[in-house]
């Protein structure tokens, strides 16, 4: 049994999904072999543009082939009237390079007080998986200069978090927000995007990398799109979701580990050691649970267990997973 990933609403094998893939493959072709900026851009991009639009409450977006892609360009087009942004310490790389890259000054912060006021452009993910932790968005906006940009990355959040799975950034104001993702998480999908004002959007589709990269694939395009009314579907899948977590995040504490204060089906076992990591994780594989050591950003060489939950997994599997926790950590802690 697997606990991994990030299909965190069991939508990757959906049979709607592939329906949805075949279908626009038959018509399209796997591949139009373009950038958007020549002969790539099909009706199924601009479909996915302005569902993605209306069900994030901004008023254009981009649709690009992958999240990290998405990140660079919002970044890029952020940078032509802003010199200096603060990336939250924990910001994915794919985030803090593209600041780096892209912004003439790059400050890190971990608590929004560490943010000078007036702030041109403060970027941090809408939820760090691994911490459990959402960002307090609310907090960070306030920091802004006025004409200060609030850019979050809801890559692991859209689809989970927020009413109907509209991500992290639910309730903040859009005039000063500008949203990044992937479709390749909660959306069972491929792709990227960049979500916010109009000028931000048609100033994107100038830019060399989005001019010249080849456009999403029109089938992944149908897939997104047909994805996120799933996702806007899916409350049920979602209540689900967050009492299996709820169930394992309490026998988790039990068991002596510390967790951040925000549920999310994402749960890390953190360890001492690599070898104590890789130990436990071989503990849990003799039992027939598969769950992966992730290194992030300031986890150290031994990483961490990435214990993952999903919507297809039911009450006879997260008893089982609670039961080979309890047989392994037990004697490991």
């Amino acid at each position: 049994m697997a606990f991994g990933g990030s299909d965190y609403l069991a939508l990757a094998h959906e049979p709607e999904l592939r329906r949805a893939f075949v279908d626009a493959a038959e018509r399209y072709g796997i591949s139009l072999a373009a950038s958007r900026a020549t002969s790539g851009t099909c009706e199924e991009h601009e479909a996915l543009e302005r569902e993605l639009a209306r069900f994030l409450g901004v008023e254009a977006t981009i649709v690009l082939s992958c999240g990290s892609l998405a990140n660079d360009v919002a970044c890029a087009a952020l940078a032509r009237s802003r010199a200096h942004a603060w990336a939250h310490a924990r910001a994915h790389a794919s985030l803090s390079d593209a600041l780096r890259a892209r912004v003439g000054r790059v400050s890190t912060f971990a608590h929004p007080t560490d943010i000078a006021s007036d702030a041109e452009l403060v970027a941090v993910d809408g939820v760090d998986p691994m911490p459990n932790r959402v960002a307090p968005l609310a907090e960070l906006e306030r920091r802004l200069a006025r004409d200060g940009a609030l850019l979050v990355d809801e890559a692991h959040s859209l689809g989970v978090l927020g009413l109907h799975g509209r991500g992290a950034a639910g309730d903040v104001p859009r005039e000063r927000l500008v949203l990044t993702g992937s479709f390749s998480k909660a959306c069972g999908a491929v792709g990227g995007f960049v979500a916010g004002p109009r000028d931000l959007i048609d100033a994107a589709r100038e830019l060399p990398a989005y001019v010249g990269s080849t456009a999403l694939s029109p089938a992944l395009a149908a897939v997104a799109r047909r994805a996120l009314e799933l996702v806007a579907d899916g409350d049920a899948k979602r209540v689900k979701l967050f009492r299996h977590v709820e169930r394992v995040r309490a026998t988790v504490r039990e068991l002596g580990f510390e967790l951040g204060p925000d549920p999310f089906p994402v749960i890390p076992l953190a360890f001492a050691t690599a070898q104590q990591t890789a130990q436990v994780r071989a503990a849990l594989l003799d039992q027939g649970i598969a769950v992966p050591n992730v290194r992030y950003l300031g986890d150290g060489p031994q990483g961490a267990l990435r214990l993952t939950l999903n919507a297809a997994h039911e009450d006879a599997d997260v008893d089982r997973l609670i039961a080979a926790l309890r047989a392994t950590l037990g004697r490991s802690r």
